[in-house]
């Protein structure tokens, strides 16, 4: 097992902490505030998009300072946090500003809207087998 480079678990947190802080503004500076992004319409590629971003960038950063100083506390405080924010962009881009609901992209034709027939695979030879 790596022991940690750093003296205690009080350094390891204040490292993780600042570790959050800096996925923060990472996730502030590739996104627009959660507001506008709940206003904008739903399932918006654009957002999906810069949200994948700013997840691959932060979960870079933070394994890279978990690696350097390899502290276990700072890579549970800053993961938690790249976790919460992407899963908070993804929930706001999903809904729909109108009913204020969660759109999952579905189709607003009502139950069954989705629903097609399969094709025929069966040919003629078979139906004359009577299989």
């Amino acid at each position: 097992m790596l022991k940690s480079l750093l003296s205690g678990p009080g350094e390891g947190v204040t490292v993780g902490v600042l570790s959050a802080i800096a996925v923060g503004l990472i996730y502030n500076q590739a996104l627009p505030s959660h507001a506008d992004i709940r206003v904008g319409n739903p399932n918006d590629g654009d957002i999906e998009s810069a949200r994948r971003g700013a997840a691959v960038k932060s979960s870079a950063l933070v394994a890279l300072v978990s690696l350097v100083t390899r502290d276990l506390h700072t890579f549970i405080i800053g993961g938690a946090t790249v976790a919460i924010l992407d899963y908070s962009v993804k929930h706001h881009n999903a809904i729909n500003p109108v009913g204020g609901k969660l759109d999952t992209g579905g189709s607003d034709a009502g139950p069954g809207a989705m629903i097609y027939n399969l094709p025929d695979n069966t040919s003629a030879q078979d139906y004359a087998q009577g299989s």
